[in-house]
């Protein structure tokens, strides 16, 4: 898990890979990584 800030939420969360993280990246035009919260340790 990495530690992540998305606007004011700062916690951890699991990286999805690279497969997902590319095909968002792709349908939204921009580079982007999708992770997924870890609910059980918010920082």
């Amino acid at each position: 898990a990495d530690d992540i800030t998305v606007w004011e939420w700062t916690g951890s969360a699991w990286d999805e890979g690279a497969e997902a993280s590319q095909w968002f990246s792709d349908y939204l035009g921009n580079p982007t990584k999708l992770v997924r919260f870890n609910t059980g340790n918010v920082l």
